[in-house]
Order: structure tokens, then sequence, then C-alpha cells
């Protein structure tokens, strides 16, 4: 499901970009199971005008405007975990990974096409029912989420339909993976003790009151105001710290009502880090201050360093063994089916994509 659990972080991540124009494949419309949910909606249709063609691959063909903006919708939606001297280093690794993502994607499609593979329509609604849970949890609605979503709604229910069809072309060419022998998990485990032991985390919520650094005191003040009037409120059980959050925190957050999820110490800042670890399950943290405003924290659960239940390292144990299985299978279809580059990407084509016989 990694194809379609990334149609929904973008979603979430850039949900008041401006959408994306349609462009680029030169095949025909994709292929839909007829009664389809999705097969009302068109699929990326080619451009008019030149444009310089990146990649070849049978008869699609990637070209550099749509490679340009989806380097620049991943961009956007990070921007502001990226720190300005990485930016390029960035955008120079996003461009790689998509120019592998589209060569995979098309030599599956086109194999899918061949083998007659098609998501039903029960498959189809199931997967956007899912979609739209994950949607909704974060309190937005799903298609004001889709029309605002820098992609285009087109595009992202295309991108939907297309990972249920690689989904299940995978599932019929590489069979399950099976469980590992007991000494590939202990060999596995005595070669990575270091890697064995799951970091302290809590499952966290906070109410924050944003102030922009730049403001004068007085502002500042006036937001320390909020926030301790919040508190006093919180602490004699006047409000929910759920309600708080959904409409008093400036935090995307308050959405879910405050709700950060499990975090490990380094996700959100030193002065986060201070007062929300060292508080005990069910308590409220004082006014943590930072340059950016005040916030409140509530932990839920606090779990110490552990290590990793064994069940997890078969787990990915199993994950590893068919992430082998489907190189295998690419590269064997890279040799079946040459991909054509422009001179002007020779730099950045990932070394996956270069095969020999």
């Amino acid at each position: 499901m990694k194809r379609i659990a990334m149609v929904a972080s973008i979603l979430l991540a850039a949900g008041c970009g401006k959408q994306a124009p349609d462009s680029q494949d030169t095949a025909a419309t994709e292929k839909t199971a007829p009664g389809s949910p999705l097969s009302a909606l068109p699929s990326i249709q080619a451009p008019n005008g030149d444009d310089e063609v990146l990649v070849t691959v049978g008869t699609h063909t990637l070209l550099r405007s749509r490679l340009e903006q989806d380097v620049n919708i991943q961009y956007s939606a990070l921007r502001d975990r990226i720190p300005a001297d990485q930016v390029d280093a960035f955008r120079a690794a996003a461009t790689a990974r998509l120019i592998e993502q589209f060569v995979v994607q098309t030599l599956l499609k086109d194999e899918a096409a061949r083998r007659d593979v098609v998501a039903t329509p029960e498959e189809e609604q199931q997967a956007l029912d899912g979609l739209r849970a994950r949607i909704e949890s974060q309190g937005r609605n799903m298609d004001e989420a889709l029309a605002k979503s820098p992609m285009g709604r087109e595009r992202l229910i295309d991108e939907l339909r297309t990972g249920l069809t690689i989904e299940k072309l995978v599932a019929i060419m590489l069979p399950a993976s099976p469980e590992p022998a007991e000494q590939e998990v202990e060999q596995f485990i005595a070669e990575n003790g270091d890697r064995m032991q799951r970091p302290e985390r809590i499952h966290a919520r906070r109410v924050f009151v944003a102030v922009d650094p730049k403001a004068p005191a007085d502002i500042r003040g006036a937001g320390r105001q909020t926030i301790e009037k919040l508190r006093e409120t919180l602490v004699n059980g006047d409000m929910s710290f759920d309600d708080a959050a959904r409409n008093h925190s400036d935090c995307p957050s308050s959405a879910r009502g405050g709700d950060l999820g499990w975090m490990e110490r380094g996700r959100m800042g030193p002065d986060f880090d201070k007062a929300a670890f060292a508080l005990t399950t069910g308590a409220i943290s004082g006014i943590v201050e930072s340059p950016r405003g005040f916030e409140i924290i509530l932990v839920e659960n606090h779990e110490d360093a552990q290590q990793v239940p064994r069940e997890e390292v078969v787990d990915l144990l199993k994950k590893r063994s068919r992430q082998e299985g489907l190189k295998s299978l690419i590269k064997t279809m890279l040799l079946e089916h040459p991909v054509e580059y422009a001179p002007s990407i020779s730099n950045v084509i990932p070394d996956s994509l270069i095969v020999t016989p």
C-alpha cells in the first residue's frame, strides 16, 4: 500500500497549494474496470507544445515540466523541515527518486496491461474509503483536500488507481515471502545489536499559540497570557485537552485534538523535548516557550527504550526478501524493455536503473 499511502500523505501535507495542470503521458487513457468508481475521472494526457523529453519507456515519456513540477510538490510539502543549506541536495535526491519511480511504475503498468491485470470496482472503492478515512481523521473534508492538492484531483485519483493495479500485479508475480529461518533471525539480531533497541518515546498532544519571533514584547506578552488562561482552564477541568486544541491551537495537529502521535526525542526541538519527556503519563506541562510561541503539552503514554520485538524482526526480514525479489523483477524488465534517457539527466540516473546483461 506504499503508493496509496503516498497519495494520502500528499493530501495531508500540502492541502493548501495550487492545483497542478494536467500533463504528460503519451499513452492512451488508463485501462479501468467497467463500473469503476474512478472511471469517470480522466487520466493524465500529453500536453500541447514543445517540452524536453527526459525519459522514454516504450510509448511513455517523462517530460521536464512534469519532473520539475513533482520535485516542487515534494519540496513544498517538506520545506519547513529542510535546512537552507540542504535544499539543493534534497532537490537532487528527489529528482533521482522521481525518475526511478516513473521508470519502475511504467514498466509495471505496461506489464499489468499485457497480463490484463486491473483493479476491480470493489477494490477501488475500498481504497477510496480508506483514503477518505485517513483524510477525515485529520479533521479535513476529502473533496476539499482533493480540490486543493497541488497535484490536482484527477492526477491524485490516477495515482491511486495505479497503486492498486501495481499492487495486484506484484502479488501475482511475486509469491508471499516465506517465514525466515530461525538461524536467519538469530543472525540478524546478533549482527544488528545496536539497532535492536527502540528509543524512548512518548505519545503526546499539544496546544500551541503562535507568536511571530519578531513581534514586540507586548504582542508576545499577550500570547503568553492566552496560553496561561488555557492551561488554567485545563488544570481546573473546565475544558478537555481535545477541545482546547481544536478551538485554540495554531498547530496543524489541532484538527486531531492536538494529537502528535508517537515520537522520539529530537522530532519537535529541545524546548519541547525537555518539557515533554520529563512528564509522567497523563500529566500536563507548564508553559513551554520557544521563539515561535507558547505551548502546553499532554503526555498520554510514555515508553522507555526497549528491545525491538522478535515479530518485528521477522516482518522486517520478510519485507527485505520481498524487496529483493522486486529488485530482481525490475532488473529483468529493464533488460527486456530498454529505457532511453536524455543526456541532460545522465548525472542523476539512479544506479538501480543501470543494468547490464
